[in-house]
């Protein structure tokens, strides 16, 4: 009859500590992949920045608390804001926009598609600065060139980027 193998207590005590890091490994993966927090950090410097992942970017990583627009052609700016429940616009003149113009812009365009990544070389001159204010005091800029933008992870082109600031701006 053949014997069984048995363990020694160092043996039965390693095989638990294998299977408790693991388990803790698993349950630290499912939450970050949850909160889109522990992937994020693999692919961006700081998960709390601008997010590009599968040819999306996120514009709105948290609630916006703002938006500010920096025309260098004509030297215009404009501040969109929140005051209670009404968005304002505020520039050469100030006014309220429609109730839910802001919040439906964002509902489209918070997450715009990028259609090819570029090349410095490709850039133009810089027509619009576009800052992004969260609620948590972070902040975002998007350059707007006449084809193109430039976000922190490098220049890129999109159409539905392109759409959005064009409904932006009044």
């Amino acid at each position: 009859m053949a014997r069984k193998p048995t363990m020694n207590g160092a043996q039965v005590w390693a095989r638990v500590v294998i299977l408790v890091a693991g388990l803790i490994g698993v349950v630290y993966t499912m939450k970050g992949i949850r909160q889109n927090s522990a992937m994020d950090s693999f692919f961006t410097p700081n998960s709390t920045d601008v997010k590009i992942k599968s040819g999306r970017l996120n514009l709105c990583p948290t609630r916006v608390g703002r938006i500010e627009i920096t025309d260098h052609r004509t030297n215009k700016k404009l501040r969109y804001h929140q005051s209670k429940a009404q968005w304002i616009v505020e520039g050469s003149q100030s006014f309220e926009l429609e109730p839910l113009f802001i919040e439906k812009w964002l509902g489209e365009f918070c997450e715009v598609k990028i259609d090819k990544f570029l090349t410095e070389s490709d850039s133009q001159g810089v027509d619009q600065d576009i800052l992004f204010v969260y609620i948590d005091g972070s902040s975002k800029q998007i350059r707007v060139h006449k084809q193109s933008f430039t976000t922190e992870y490098g220049l890129i082109e999109s159409e539905e980027l392109a759409r959005a600031m064009t409904r932006l701006n009044p």
